[in-house]
Protein backbone atom coordinates (compact mmCIF):
# COMPACT_ATOMS: atom_id res chain seq x y z
CA UNK A 1 0.00 0.00 0.00
CA UNK A 2 1.37 4.00 -1.11
CA UNK A 3 1.73 5.58 1.77
CA UNK A 4 -0.36 9.28 1.91
CA UNK A 5 1.90 12.04 1.23
CA UNK A 6 0.78 14.87 4.17
CA UNK A 7 -0.81 17.17 1.82
CA UNK A 8 -3.50 13.91 0.63
CA UNK A 9 -3.71 12.68 3.73
CA UNK A 10 -5.81 16.27 4.72
CA UNK A 11 -8.21 14.85 2.31
CA UNK A 12 -8.45 11.51 3.85
CA UNK A 13 -8.81 13.17 7.17
CA UNK A 14 -11.64 15.27 5.76
CA UNK A 15 -13.66 12.48 3.83
CA UNK A 16 -13.65 10.13 7.50
CA UNK A 17 -15.21 13.65 9.24
CA UNK A 18 -11.50 13.52 11.80
CA UNK A 19 -11.59 16.84 13.31
CA UNK A 20 -8.48 16.50 15.37
CA UNK A 21 -6.49 14.81 12.97
CA UNK A 22 -7.07 17.44 10.12
CA UNK A 23 -6.38 20.19 12.99
CA UNK A 24 -3.21 18.71 13.53
CA UNK A 25 -2.48 18.59 9.48
CA UNK A 26 -2.96 22.11 8.99
CA UNK A 27 -1.40 22.97 11.97
CA UNK A 28 2.14 21.30 10.94
CA UNK A 29 1.61 22.07 6.95
CA UNK A 30 -0.66 25.23 6.65
CA UNK A 31 -0.07 25.16 3.03
CA UNK A 32 -1.66 22.16 2.77
CA UNK A 33 -5.26 23.77 2.75
CA UNK A 34 -4.26 24.87 -0.79
CA UNK A 35 -3.51 21.04 -2.20
CA UNK A 36 -4.86 20.19 -5.79
CA UNK A 37 -6.73 16.58 -5.71
CA UNK A 38 -8.13 14.75 -8.36
CA UNK A 39 -10.04 16.96 -11.23
CA UNK A 40 -8.61 20.30 -9.88
CA UNK A 41 -10.03 19.02 -6.23
CA UNK A 42 -9.25 21.14 -3.13
CA UNK A 43 -9.77 19.91 0.71
CA UNK A 44 -12.48 22.66 0.73
CA UNK A 45 -14.76 21.29 -2.08
CA UNK A 46 -13.99 17.87 0.17
CA UNK A 47 -15.43 19.36 3.36
CA UNK A 48 -18.39 20.75 1.65
CA UNK A 49 -19.36 16.52 0.41
CA UNK A 50 -19.07 16.09 3.88
CA UNK A 51 -20.85 18.83 5.07
CA UNK A 52 -18.77 18.74 8.32
CA UNK A 53 -18.56 22.47 10.00
CA UNK A 54 -16.25 22.29 12.34
CA UNK A 55 -13.78 20.78 9.44
CA UNK A 56 -14.99 23.81 7.62
CA UNK A 57 -13.84 26.59 9.95
CA UNK A 58 -10.80 24.93 10.44
CA UNK A 59 -9.85 25.22 6.66
CA UNK A 60 -11.16 28.98 6.67
CA UNK A 61 -9.12 29.76 9.39
CA UNK A 62 -6.18 28.45 7.39
CA UNK A 63 -7.05 30.66 4.44
CA UNK A 64 -8.54 28.04 2.29
CA UNK A 65 -10.13 29.95 -1.12
CA UNK A 66 -13.46 29.75 -1.05
CA UNK A 67 -13.63 30.33 -4.72
CA UNK A 68 -11.31 28.02 -6.04
CA UNK A 69 -12.55 26.41 -8.78
CA UNK A 70 -11.76 22.82 -10.19
CA UNK A 71 -11.14 21.26 -13.55
CA UNK A 72 -14.82 21.64 -14.62
CA UNK A 73 -15.16 25.38 -13.24
CA UNK A 74 -17.24 24.11 -9.72
CA UNK A 75 -16.29 25.97 -6.69
CA UNK A 76 -16.82 24.93 -3.09
CA UNK A 77 -20.26 26.45 -3.18
CA UNK A 78 -21.05 24.63 -5.86
CA UNK A 79 -20.54 21.45 -3.58
CA UNK A 80 -22.05 22.87 -0.28
CA UNK A 81 -25.61 23.83 -2.90
CA UNK A 82 -25.69 19.88 -4.21
CA UNK A 83 -24.15 18.27 -0.44
CA UNK A 84 -23.54 20.30 2.36
CA UNK A 85 -26.43 21.80 5.02
CA UNK A 86 -27.75 25.39 4.68
CA UNK A 87 -25.50 26.39 7.47
CA UNK A 88 -22.66 25.05 5.75
CA UNK A 89 -23.33 27.26 2.93
CA UNK A 90 -24.33 30.44 4.76
CA UNK A 91 -20.98 30.15 6.30
CA UNK A 92 -19.29 30.43 2.39
CA UNK A 93 -20.99 33.33 1.94
CA UNK A 94 -20.08 35.17 5.12
CA UNK A 95 -16.64 34.03 4.14
CA UNK A 96 -16.91 35.76 0.57
CA UNK A 97 -18.08 32.94 -1.48
CA UNK A 98 -18.91 33.84 -5.29
CA UNK A 99 -22.32 33.13 -5.31
CA UNK A 100 -22.68 34.07 -8.96
CA UNK A 101 -20.13 32.18 -10.25
CA UNK A 102 -21.04 29.49 -12.88
CA UNK A 103 -19.46 26.09 -13.96
CA UNK A 104 -18.23 25.07 -17.27
CA UNK A 105 -21.68 23.91 -18.25
CA UNK A 106 -23.13 27.50 -17.36
CA UNK A 107 -25.01 26.01 -14.19
CA UNK A 108 -25.03 28.32 -11.01
CA UNK A 109 -25.97 27.85 -7.60
CA UNK A 110 -29.38 27.49 -7.71
CA UNK A 111 -28.91 24.69 -10.45
CA UNK A 112 -26.38 23.12 -8.35
CA UNK A 113 -28.85 22.95 -5.36
CA UNK A 114 -31.75 21.78 -7.34
CA UNK A 115 -29.96 18.62 -7.74
CA UNK A 116 -30.22 18.44 -4.05
CA UNK A 117 -33.92 19.25 -3.83
CA UNK A 118 -33.91 21.10 -0.49
CA UNK A 119 -36.22 23.92 -0.29
CA UNK A 120 -34.10 25.17 2.29
CA UNK A 121 -31.39 26.24 0.25
CA UNK A 122 -33.15 27.32 -2.92
CA UNK A 123 -34.93 29.66 -0.74
CA UNK A 124 -32.09 30.74 0.84
CA UNK A 125 -30.23 31.56 -2.65
CA UNK A 126 -33.20 33.17 -4.04
CA UNK A 127 -33.25 35.60 -0.88
CA UNK A 128 -29.77 36.53 -1.51
CA UNK A 129 -31.01 37.78 -4.86
CA UNK A 130 -30.04 34.82 -7.23
CA UNK A 131 -31.64 34.79 -10.63
CA UNK A 132 -34.09 31.96 -9.90
CA UNK A 133 -35.24 30.82 -14.03
CA UNK A 134 -31.70 31.47 -14.97
CA UNK A 135 -30.86 28.63 -17.39
CA UNK A 136 -27.41 26.92 -18.21
CA UNK A 137 -25.69 26.32 -21.53
CA UNK A 138 -28.50 23.88 -22.34
CA UNK A 139 -31.41 25.95 -21.97
CA UNK A 140 -32.05 24.16 -17.97
CA UNK A 141 -33.99 25.66 -15.53
CA UNK A 142 -34.09 24.87 -12.00
CA UNK A 143 -37.75 23.34 -12.68
CA UNK A 144 -36.12 21.04 -15.41
CA UNK A 145 -33.37 19.41 -12.65
CA UNK A 146 -36.38 18.85 -10.29
CA UNK A 147 -38.40 16.81 -12.63
CA UNK A 148 -35.39 14.89 -13.95
CA UNK A 149 -34.54 14.08 -10.09
CA UNK A 150 -38.04 13.48 -9.16
CA UNK A 151 -37.63 16.37 -6.55
CA UNK A 152 -41.58 16.76 -5.72
CA UNK A 153 -41.07 19.39 -3.43
CA UNK A 154 -38.82 21.38 -5.26
CA UNK A 155 -41.20 21.10 -8.28
CA UNK A 156 -44.39 22.44 -6.55
CA UNK A 157 -42.08 25.18 -5.56
CA UNK A 158 -41.02 25.83 -9.26
CA UNK A 159 -44.77 26.39 -9.64
CA UNK A 160 -46.27 28.05 -6.86
CA UNK A 161 -46.64 31.82 -7.10
CA UNK A 162 -46.05 31.76 -10.80
CA UNK A 163 -42.06 30.92 -10.24
CA UNK A 164 -42.31 28.99 -13.56
CA UNK A 165 -44.67 28.18 -16.35
CA UNK A 166 -45.69 24.49 -16.61
CA UNK A 167 -44.57 24.08 -20.43
CA UNK A 168 -41.06 26.04 -20.02
CA UNK A 169 -38.35 24.64 -22.54
CA UNK A 170 -35.18 24.50 -22.76
CA UNK A 171 -32.87 24.20 -25.90
CA UNK A 172 -33.94 21.06 -26.40
CA UNK A 173 -37.43 22.33 -26.29
CA UNK A 174 -38.31 19.45 -23.62
CA UNK A 175 -40.73 20.97 -20.82
CA UNK A 176 -40.44 19.62 -17.26
CA UNK A 177 -43.18 16.99 -18.48
CA UNK A 178 -41.03 15.91 -20.72
CA UNK A 179 -38.12 15.27 -18.36
CA UNK A 180 -40.04 13.80 -15.83
CA UNK A 181 -41.58 11.34 -17.45
CA UNK A 182 -38.62 10.34 -19.65
CA UNK A 183 -37.10 9.41 -16.29
CA UNK A 184 -40.56 7.66 -14.95
CA UNK A 185 -41.15 10.78 -12.17
CA UNK A 186 -44.52 9.52 -12.34
CA UNK A 187 -45.69 12.13 -9.07
CA UNK A 188 -43.68 14.61 -10.62
CA UNK A 189 -45.70 14.47 -13.88
CA UNK A 190 -48.97 14.86 -12.24
CA UNK A 191 -48.38 17.57 -11.04
CA UNK A 192 -46.46 19.20 -13.69
CA UNK A 193 -49.70 18.30 -16.16
CA UNK A 194 -52.32 18.95 -13.49
CA UNK A 195 -50.99 22.56 -12.97
CA UNK A 196 -51.57 23.72 -16.35
CA UNK A 197 -54.49 25.24 -18.03
CA UNK A 198 -53.78 23.18 -21.13
CA UNK A 199 -52.40 19.81 -21.28
CA UNK A 200 -48.88 19.67 -21.75
CA UNK A 201 -48.67 15.50 -23.17
CA UNK A 202 -48.99 16.74 -27.14
CA UNK A 203 -45.98 19.13 -27.16
CA UNK A 204 -43.34 17.93 -29.44
CA UNK A 205 -39.53 18.78 -28.60
CA UNK A 206 -37.06 19.56 -31.12
CA UNK A 207 -36.65 15.32 -32.53
CA UNK A 208 -40.54 15.66 -32.35
CA UNK A 209 -40.81 13.43 -29.19
CA UNK A 210 -44.03 14.19 -27.06
CA UNK A 211 -44.47 13.08 -23.67
CA UNK A 212 -46.39 10.59 -24.74
CA UNK A 213 -43.14 9.16 -26.67
CA UNK A 214 -41.29 8.61 -23.89
CA UNK A 215 -43.49 7.30 -21.82
CA UNK A 216 -43.83 4.54 -24.16
CA UNK A 217 -40.41 3.54 -23.59
CA UNK A 218 -38.74 1.87 -19.94
CA UNK A 219 -40.26 -0.76 -17.68
CA UNK A 220 -43.18 1.73 -16.19
CA UNK A 221 -44.65 2.38 -20.10
CA UNK A 222 -47.82 0.97 -19.54
CA UNK A 223 -48.61 2.41 -16.29
CA UNK A 224 -47.74 5.81 -17.40
CA UNK A 225 -48.87 6.20 -20.83
CA UNK A 226 -52.39 5.26 -19.58
CA UNK A 227 -52.26 7.61 -17.35
CA UNK A 228 -51.27 10.70 -19.24
CA UNK A 229 -54.20 9.80 -21.61
CA UNK A 230 -56.39 9.42 -18.10
CA UNK A 231 -55.51 12.55 -17.24
CA UNK A 232 -56.00 14.43 -20.89
CA UNK A 233 -59.49 13.25 -20.57
CA UNK A 234 -60.35 14.21 -16.75
CA UNK A 235 -59.76 17.95 -18.17
CA UNK A 236 -63.61 17.99 -19.09
CA UNK A 237 -62.85 21.49 -20.99
CA UNK A 238 -59.91 22.45 -19.71
CA UNK A 239 -60.19 22.10 -16.41
CA UNK A 240 -57.79 20.67 -14.24
CA UNK A 241 -57.67 16.55 -14.48
CA UNK A 242 -58.60 16.31 -10.71
CA UNK A 243 -60.60 12.88 -10.03
CA UNK A 244 -64.05 15.38 -8.63
CA UNK A 245 -66.30 12.13 -10.16
CA UNK A 246 -64.68 9.76 -8.06
CA UNK A 247 -64.57 12.54 -4.85
CA UNK A 248 -67.92 13.31 -5.11
CA UNK A 249 -69.13 9.45 -5.08
CA UNK A 250 -67.04 8.50 -1.81
CA UNK A 251 -69.15 12.03 0.07
CA UNK A 252 -72.16 10.36 -0.72
CA UNK A 253 -71.62 6.82 -0.87
CA UNK A 254 -72.20 6.37 2.61
CA UNK A 255 -75.85 7.96 2.32
CA UNK A 256 -76.28 5.43 -0.48
CA UNK A 257 -74.55 2.69 1.87
CA UNK A 258 -77.33 3.16 4.53
CA UNK A 259 -80.51 3.17 2.41
CA UNK A 260 -79.05 -0.09 0.62
CA UNK A 261 -79.00 -1.72 3.79
CA UNK A 262 -82.28 -0.87 5.20
CA UNK A 263 -83.42 -2.02 1.33
CA UNK A 264 -81.61 -5.29 1.73
CA UNK A 265 -83.21 -6.28 5.23
CA UNK A 266 -86.47 -5.00 4.14
CA UNK A 267 -86.62 -7.09 1.31
CA UNK A 268 -84.84 -9.97 1.65
CA UNK A 269 -86.11 -11.14 5.11
CA UNK A 270 -83.86 -14.24 4.89
CA UNK A 271 -80.19 -12.81 4.11
CA UNK A 272 -81.26 -9.28 4.43
CA UNK A 273 -78.96 -9.27 7.52
CA UNK A 274 -76.14 -11.31 5.90
CA UNK A 275 -75.97 -9.16 2.57
CA UNK A 276 -75.72 -6.03 4.61
CA UNK A 277 -73.23 -6.97 6.59
CA UNK A 278 -71.11 -7.73 3.09
CA UNK A 279 -72.44 -4.31 1.97
CA UNK A 280 -71.07 -2.85 4.93
CA UNK A 281 -67.80 -4.46 5.09
CA UNK A 282 -67.21 -4.00 1.29
CA UNK A 283 -67.73 0.03 1.40
CA UNK A 284 -65.70 0.04 5.03
CA UNK A 285 -62.50 -1.51 2.79
CA UNK A 286 -62.91 0.20 0.03
CA UNK A 287 -63.75 3.97 1.32
CA UNK A 288 -62.27 4.10 4.72
CA UNK A 289 -58.91 2.64 4.56
CA UNK A 290 -57.01 5.59 3.96
CA UNK A 291 -57.28 9.26 4.68
CA UNK A 292 -56.55 9.99 1.01
CA UNK A 293 -57.62 8.81 -2.77
CA UNK A 294 -56.39 6.12 -4.15
CA UNK A 295 -55.34 8.66 -6.96
CA UNK A 296 -52.05 10.48 -7.76
CA UNK A 297 -53.51 13.72 -6.53
CA UNK A 298 -54.08 12.27 -2.45
CA UNK A 299 -57.03 14.40 -2.16
CA UNK A 300 -58.15 14.06 1.41
CA UNK A 301 -60.62 11.10 1.60
CA UNK A 302 -64.62 12.49 2.03
CA UNK A 303 -66.21 9.17 3.00
CA UNK A 304 -65.59 10.41 6.62
CA UNK A 305 -67.32 13.39 6.54
CA UNK A 306 -69.69 11.75 4.19
CA UNK A 307 -70.84 9.38 6.85
CA UNK A 308 -70.65 12.03 9.70
CA UNK A 309 -72.88 14.39 8.03
CA UNK A 310 -74.79 12.07 5.96
CA UNK A 311 -75.94 10.16 9.26
CA UNK A 312 -76.23 13.74 10.74
CA UNK A 313 -78.95 14.61 7.30
CA UNK A 314 -81.00 11.49 7.60
CA UNK A 315 -81.63 11.52 11.02
CA UNK A 316 -82.87 14.98 10.80
CA UNK A 317 -85.23 14.65 7.86
CA UNK A 318 -86.50 11.52 9.46
CA UNK A 319 -87.86 13.07 12.58
CA UNK A 320 -88.46 16.32 10.45
CA UNK A 321 -90.74 14.11 8.33
CA UNK A 322 -91.44 10.85 10.10
CA UNK A 323 -91.29 10.91 13.55
CA UNK A 324 -92.46 14.76 14.09
CA UNK A 325 -95.79 14.49 12.38
CA UNK A 326 -96.73 11.61 14.81
CA UNK A 327 -95.46 13.00 17.56
CA UNK A 328 -96.92 16.48 17.48
CA UNK A 329 -98.02 16.22 20.89
CA UNK A 330 -94.90 16.14 22.37
CA UNK A 331 -94.39 20.24 22.17
CA UNK A 332 -91.92 20.53 24.50
CA UNK A 333 -89.63 18.29 23.03
CA UNK A 334 -90.12 19.04 18.94
CA UNK A 335 -89.66 23.26 20.72
CA UNK A 336 -86.44 21.88 22.31
CA UNK A 337 -85.31 19.62 19.55
CA UNK A 338 -85.93 23.10 17.14
CA UNK A 339 -83.81 25.20 19.30
CA UNK A 340 -81.13 22.80 19.34
CA UNK A 341 -80.87 22.85 15.74
CA UNK A 342 -80.47 26.38 16.07
CA UNK A 343 -77.59 26.38 19.03
CA UNK A 344 -76.01 23.52 16.14
CA UNK A 345 -75.69 25.93 13.45
CA UNK A 346 -73.98 28.90 15.43
CA UNK A 347 -71.49 26.43 16.78
CA UNK A 348 -70.62 25.20 12.96
CA UNK A 349 -70.18 28.87 12.42
CA UNK A 350 -67.66 28.59 14.63
CA UNK A 351 -66.39 25.49 14.06
CA UNK A 352 -66.05 26.41 10.45
CA UNK A 353 -63.79 29.55 11.36
CA UNK A 354 -60.42 29.95 10.84
CA UNK A 355 -58.76 27.18 13.38
CA UNK A 356 -55.44 29.60 13.46
CA UNK A 357 -53.88 29.51 10.19
CA UNK A 358 -50.27 31.27 10.31
CA UNK A 359 -50.01 33.53 7.04
CA UNK A 360 -47.00 35.23 8.09
CA UNK A 361 -43.61 34.91 9.76
CA UNK A 362 -42.66 34.89 13.38
CA UNK A 363 -41.53 38.26 14.66
CA UNK A 364 -38.04 38.22 16.15
CA UNK A 365 -37.17 40.92 19.42
CA UNK A 366 -37.29 43.76 16.98
CA UNK A 367 -40.64 43.24 15.76
CA UNK A 368 -39.29 42.09 12.28
CA UNK A 369 -40.81 39.03 10.21
CA UNK A 370 -37.82 35.66 10.66
CA UNK A 371 -36.66 35.08 6.76
CA UNK A 372 -34.81 32.07 5.56
CA UNK A 373 -31.80 34.12 6.41
CA UNK A 374 -31.83 34.30 9.63
CA UNK A 375 -32.43 30.01 9.86
CA UNK A 376 -28.68 30.26 7.64
CA UNK A 377 -27.02 31.82 10.17
CA UNK A 378 -28.25 29.28 12.75
CA UNK A 379 -30.35 31.65 14.63
CA UNK A 380 -33.15 29.07 14.63
CA UNK A 381 -33.27 25.83 13.57
CA UNK A 382 -33.87 24.72 10.14
CA UNK A 383 -37.29 22.98 11.05
CA UNK A 384 -39.06 26.30 12.26
CA UNK A 385 -38.66 26.90 8.42
CA UNK A 386 -42.22 25.56 6.61
CA UNK A 387 -40.96 24.68 3.05
CA UNK A 388 -45.06 25.23 1.88
CA UNK A 389 -45.47 27.63 3.36
CA UNK A 390 -42.58 29.46 2.81
CA UNK A 391 -42.75 31.39 6.43
CA UNK A 392 -40.82 31.08 9.52
CA UNK A 393 -43.40 29.87 11.67
CA UNK A 394 -43.96 30.62 15.60
CA UNK A 395 -43.39 27.94 18.11
CA UNK A 396 -46.39 25.32 19.22
CA UNK A 397 -47.55 25.26 15.85
CA UNK A 398 -47.16 22.43 13.21
CA UNK A 399 -48.28 22.08 9.20
CA UNK A 400 -51.23 20.29 8.38
CA UNK A 401 -50.54 18.17 5.14
CA UNK A 402 -54.33 17.93 4.40
CA UNK A 403 -55.38 21.21 4.68
CA UNK A 404 -51.85 22.35 3.38
CA UNK A 405 -51.53 25.40 5.87
CA UNK A 406 -49.36 25.82 9.32
CA UNK A 407 -52.14 25.88 12.49
CA UNK A 408 -51.62 27.22 15.71
CA UNK A 409 -51.39 24.92 18.60
CA UNK A 410 -53.17 22.10 16.69
CA UNK A 411 -55.13 20.01 18.11
CA UNK A 412 -55.78 17.61 15.08
CA UNK A 413 -57.47 17.44 11.38
CA UNK A 414 -61.06 15.86 11.83
CA UNK A 415 -61.34 13.58 8.87
CA UNK A 416 -65.08 13.43 9.70
CA UNK A 417 -65.32 17.84 9.45
CA UNK A 418 -62.50 17.54 6.41
CA UNK A 419 -61.28 20.64 9.09
CA UNK A 420 -58.50 21.87 11.26
CA UNK A 421 -58.89 21.89 15.31
CA UNK A 422 -56.50 24.76 16.30
CA UNK A 423 -56.16 27.31 18.83
CA UNK A 424 -59.66 29.46 17.74
CA UNK A 425 -62.07 26.74 17.38
CA UNK A 426 -61.01 24.00 19.76
CA UNK A 427 -63.58 25.37 22.12
CA UNK A 428 -66.14 24.79 19.21
CA UNK A 429 -64.98 21.72 18.36
CA UNK A 430 -66.27 20.13 21.70
CA UNK A 431 -69.55 21.89 22.08
CA UNK A 432 -70.20 20.83 18.90
CA UNK A 433 -68.99 17.38 20.20
CA UNK A 434 -71.03 17.58 23.34
CA UNK A 435 -74.11 19.05 21.27
CA UNK A 436 -73.91 15.92 18.12
CA UNK A 437 -74.11 13.59 21.53
CA UNK A 438 -77.50 15.82 22.58
CA UNK A 439 -78.91 15.37 18.92
CA UNK A 440 -78.59 11.93 19.14
CA UNK A 441 -80.20 11.63 22.50
CA UNK A 442 -83.05 13.79 21.19
CA UNK A 443 -83.07 11.39 17.83
CA UNK A 444 -83.10 8.37 19.88
CA UNK A 445 -85.62 9.58 22.32
CA UNK A 446 -88.11 10.42 19.37
CA UNK A 447 -87.58 6.53 18.16
CA UNK A 448 -88.74 4.90 21.16
CA UNK A 449 -91.54 7.26 21.57
CA UNK A 450 -92.17 6.80 17.94
CA UNK A 451 -92.43 2.89 18.36
CA UNK A 452 -94.28 2.92 22.11
CA UNK A 453 -96.92 5.29 19.83
CA UNK A 454 -97.11 2.38 17.02
CA UNK A 455 -97.50 -0.10 19.52
CA UNK A 456 -100.15 1.72 21.20
CA UNK A 457 -102.54 2.31 17.94
CA UNK A 458 -102.03 -1.22 16.69
CA UNK A 459 -104.69 -3.20 16.31
CA UNK A 460 -102.54 -5.91 16.60
CA UNK A 461 -100.51 -7.21 19.88
CA UNK A 462 -96.75 -5.65 18.31
CA UNK A 463 -93.71 -5.75 20.75
CA UNK A 464 -91.04 -3.42 19.96
CA UNK A 465 -88.87 -5.73 18.25
CA UNK A 466 -91.77 -5.92 15.81
CA UNK A 467 -92.06 -2.56 15.16
CA UNK A 468 -88.20 -2.43 14.33
CA UNK A 469 -88.84 -4.98 12.25
CA UNK A 470 -91.72 -3.10 10.07
CA UNK A 471 -89.79 0.27 10.12
CA UNK A 472 -86.69 -0.88 8.81
CA UNK A 473 -84.82 2.75 7.51
CA UNK A 474 -86.15 4.24 11.18
CA UNK A 475 -84.37 1.45 13.11
CA UNK A 476 -81.27 1.22 10.88
CA UNK A 477 -80.37 5.25 11.71
CA UNK A 478 -82.00 4.32 15.19
CA UNK A 479 -79.17 1.42 15.42
CA UNK A 480 -76.51 3.73 14.10
CA UNK A 481 -77.45 6.68 16.42
CA UNK A 482 -76.78 4.25 19.93
CA UNK A 483 -73.20 3.53 18.37
CA UNK A 484 -72.44 6.92 17.61
CA UNK A 485 -73.59 8.39 21.26
CA UNK A 486 -71.34 6.08 22.15
CA UNK A 487 -68.55 6.59 20.07
CA UNK A 488 -69.30 10.61 20.13
CA UNK A 489 -69.43 10.04 24.03
CA UNK A 490 -65.59 8.47 24.11
CA UNK A 491 -64.48 10.87 22.46
CA UNK A 492 -65.84 13.96 24.10
CA UNK A 493 -64.51 12.67 27.14
CA UNK A 494 -60.90 11.91 25.78
CA UNK A 495 -61.18 15.64 24.62
CA UNK A 496 -62.34 17.18 28.06
CA UNK A 497 -59.23 15.18 29.71
CA UNK A 498 -56.73 16.62 27.08
CA UNK A 499 -57.82 20.39 27.93
CA UNK A 500 -58.41 19.56 31.89
CA UNK A 501 -54.67 18.50 31.81
CA UNK A 502 -53.75 21.59 29.29
CA UNK A 503 -52.78 19.50 26.26
CA UNK A 504 -54.29 18.78 22.86
CA UNK A 505 -53.84 16.22 21.08
CA UNK A 506 -50.91 16.74 19.42
CA UNK A 507 -48.82 18.75 22.34
CA UNK A 508 -48.55 17.55 25.80
CA UNK A 509 -48.68 19.85 28.44
CA UNK A 510 -45.05 20.64 28.49
CA UNK A 511 -45.26 21.40 24.75
CA UNK A 512 -43.69 18.85 23.18
CA UNK A 513 -45.40 17.16 20.28
CA UNK A 514 -46.66 13.09 21.17
CA UNK A 515 -44.78 10.35 19.29
CA UNK A 516 -48.04 8.32 19.07
CA UNK A 517 -51.20 7.83 21.26
CA UNK A 518 -52.24 4.43 23.15
CA UNK A 519 -55.56 3.14 24.33
CA UNK A 520 -54.05 2.84 27.60
CA UNK A 521 -53.43 6.58 27.44
CA UNK A 522 -56.86 7.82 26.21
CA UNK A 523 -58.44 6.09 28.94
CA UNK A 524 -56.65 6.88 31.88
CA UNK A 525 -56.51 10.11 33.75
CA UNK A 526 -53.14 10.46 35.55
CA UNK A 527 -51.23 13.12 36.27
CA UNK A 528 -51.56 13.51 39.70
CA UNK A 529 -54.79 16.02 39.40
CA UNK A 530 -57.52 15.62 41.54
CA UNK A 531 -61.73 15.38 39.93
CA UNK A 532 -62.12 18.88 41.50
CA UNK A 533 -59.00 20.38 39.75
CA UNK A 534 -59.90 18.51 36.22
CA UNK A 535 -63.51 20.47 36.85
CA UNK A 536 -62.04 23.57 37.02
CA UNK A 537 -59.69 23.32 34.52
CA UNK A 538 -62.53 22.66 32.16
CA UNK A 539 -64.80 25.49 33.19
CA UNK A 540 -61.79 27.72 32.71
CA UNK A 541 -61.10 26.50 29.28
CA UNK A 542 -64.74 27.17 28.09
CA UNK A 543 -64.06 30.50 29.79
CA UNK A 544 -61.08 30.85 27.59
CA UNK A 545 -58.30 31.12 30.32
CA UNK A 546 -57.23 27.90 30.56
CA UNK A 547 -55.95 26.92 27.04
CA UNK A 548 -53.11 24.77 26.16
CA UNK A 549 -51.69 28.02 23.95
CA UNK A 550 -52.34 30.90 26.99
CA UNK A 551 -50.66 28.14 29.34
CA UNK A 552 -47.35 28.02 27.17
CA UNK A 553 -47.43 31.83 26.49
CA UNK A 554 -47.30 32.10 30.07
CA UNK A 555 -44.59 29.80 30.64
CA UNK A 556 -42.60 31.07 27.62
CA UNK A 557 -42.90 35.24 29.23
CA UNK A 558 -42.11 34.42 32.58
Amino acid sequence: MIPLTPNMALFDVISHDNVNDCKYILERDPSSVDTVGWHGMTPLHRAATRGNIEILELLLGAGADVNKENAFGETPVHYACQMASLRFLSILVDNGADMKREDKGGRGCVHHAARSGSIWKVHYLVELGLDFCKKDHRGQTVFHIAAEHGHIDLVDYCLKNKRFDPDVTDNSLMTPLHIAVQYKNRHCSWIIESSSPKTLIHLADIHGNTPLDYAAKGTTAEWLAKHLRYWQLCRCGGHKPYPWLSWLSLLISPSIVICLVAFLIQNFSQIGWVLAVFAFLLFYLFAFRSHRLRHISALPNPAFAGLFFGVILQSLLCFAFHLAPHLWYELFWNCISVFHLVIVLWTLRELFSDPGVIRSSRLNENGQPYTILDIAKGTLPVEDFCIDCEIVVPTLSKHCKLCNSCVLAIDHHCLFLMWCVGVNNHRAFILFTIEVMIAQALFIRATVSYFNRVIELSVESLSFKDVMGQEIYVSTLFIINCLGLFWVFMLTSYQIKLVSEGATTYYNPDGSPKTHISFKEMCSCGGGMTILQRARNTLWFFVGEFTFYKNKKRELSV
